[in-house]
């Protein structure tokens, strides 16, 4: 896997010369005909290994062959599963409602 990540600051000055919603492939192909790449860090991920990727800095990546991937985000602030619901009921108690609906439509 082709790895490119980006610090935060310079994410601004990547979105004035990419089209950052492009998919990866369409992404890589753009970004090999820039005369002047924004700075960034790049890395090609061989097999067995592992990729951390700071919180917070955008990043693309490009298989090139078949493979499988295994994400994980350690961070959250919310401690546990009620206090994610909790949080979401207090705060957007609408999609809390929405999301009930359909889970309880899910078993029918």
């Amino acid at each position: 896997k082709l790895w490119i990540l980006f610090a935060p600051h310079e994410y601004e000055q990547l979105q004035q010369v990419m089209d950052c919603s492009l998919p990866s492939a369409l992404w890589f192909a753009a970004w090999a005909q820039l005369e002047e790449q924004p700075p960034h860090v790049a890395c090609l991920q061989q097999p067995g290994e592992t990729v951390y990727v700071p919180a917070g800095w955008p990043h693309v990546v490009l298989n090139l062959e078949d493979s499988v991937a295994v994400t994980h985000n350690y961070a959250s602030v919310h401690p546990s599963p009620q206090a994610l619901v909790q949080a979401v009921k207090e705060q957007e108690p609408e999609l809390l409602e929405e999301v009930e609906r359909r889970l309880a439509g899910a078993g029918s």
